[in-house]
Parts: C-alpha cells; sequence; structure tokens
C-alpha cells in the first residue's frame, strides 16, 4: 500500500501576467464608464436647456380628454367587466352541490343582466336527466328551473345519451 501524502500548504507558483492583465481590463472598463457618464450628463444637461427654451418645464404632460373608443367596443367591454363580476364561487357551488352520477355538464352560461343560468350536457338516459332537474330545482340557490330542450343522440336508441340544455335563475328571490 503507498503512503498517502497530504500536503494542505502548498504553494503554486502563478503566472503574474493573468492578474496585471485583468487589471488592466479593469481598468479599461473604469474609464470607459466615466467617459460613458460624462456624455450622458452632457446630453442631459442639453435637453433641459431645450426643454426650458420651450416653456414645458415643470408642466405635465398633455393627456387626450376624451378617449375614442367605438361604441362596439365599449359594449364588449361592459360585457367582459359583467362576465368577470359574475359571483363565479356561487354558481359553480350551487351547480356542484347537485349529485349527479349519470348527468355530465359541458356548459355554463350566465347572464348577468336576467340572472339566468344556461346549463348544456349529457346524461345517460332521460329518467337520470329529470332527476337532475329535480335536484337543482331544490337546491335553494337556484330558482325557476326547467328543461329547455332535450334530443336523444344517435337515433331514439335507450343506449346513446341524451343532450340536453336546462335553464334556470341565480341568485336571491326578488
Amino acid at each position: 500500500m503507498r503512503k498517502l501524502d497530504l500536503d494542505f500548504n502548498i504553494q503554486r507558483r502563478r503566472s503574474a501576467w493573468v492578474g496585471w492583465a485583468l487589471l488592466l481590463i479593469g481598468l479599461a472598463l473604469w474609464g470607459e464608464m466615466g467617459i460613458s457618464a460624462l456624455n450622458l450628463q452632457r446630453e442631459m444637461g442639453s435637453l433641459e436647456k431645450t426643454l426650458i427654451k420651450s416653456g414645458m418645464a415643470g408642466k405635465p404632460p398633455k393627456r387626450n380628454s376624451v378617449l375614442s373608443f367605438t361604441p362596439a367596443e365599449i359594449d364588449h367591454a361592459r360585457k367582459i367587466i359583467a362576465s368577470i363580476a359574475i359571483p363565479w364561487d356561487d354558481l359553480f357551488k350551487a351547480v356542484e352541490t347537485v349529485k349527479a352520477d349519470r348527468v355530465a355538464l359541458l356548459a355554463l352560461e350566465p347572464d348577468p343582466k336576467t340572472g339566468k343560468l344556461l346549463l348544456r350536457g349529457e346524461a345517460a338516459d332521460l329518467s337520470a336527466l329529470l332527476t337532475y332537474v329535480a335536484r337543482l330545482g331544490r337546491t335553494g340557490q337556484l330558482h325557476d328551473v326547467y328543461l329547455l330542450r332535450h334530443e336523444v343522440t344517435q337515433g331514439m336508441n335507450p343506449a346513446y345519451p341524451v343532450a340536453f340544455s336546462i335553464n334556470a335563475r341565480w341568485g336571491a328571490l326578488p
């Protein structure tokens, strides 16, 4: 077995030219930064003089008091704000509390102006759909729940799902 020699106090001679090169590069960059700062100060001074000569110094920038939006853009913005303002948590809780093993909801379309809610989905059969509509009406958070439309897909075979639309009002009763 060979002897293990650990010498942590070893001194290696480093090249002196590497240190001097790094020092020169640092000094050159420092000089360039100083020259750039002086040029920026001169440019800023000349811009301030131009601003004072124009009489705009100390005045806030002018803004258009009337923004030009088309009525269609304003209507679109109002619709977006109304859809954001919908109490989505309450709406989802009202729909999710109803147990529906054989019913799949595909879309929830609330109308914030009227307080109406349109539910679209598919049910395994007509009895599952009617049970789901009855349960939605008993939640206490949805009112005037009724089946708006239903259609058995792929003919009249009972093995195919029933596509449906349910209409309801959500929120507090007047």
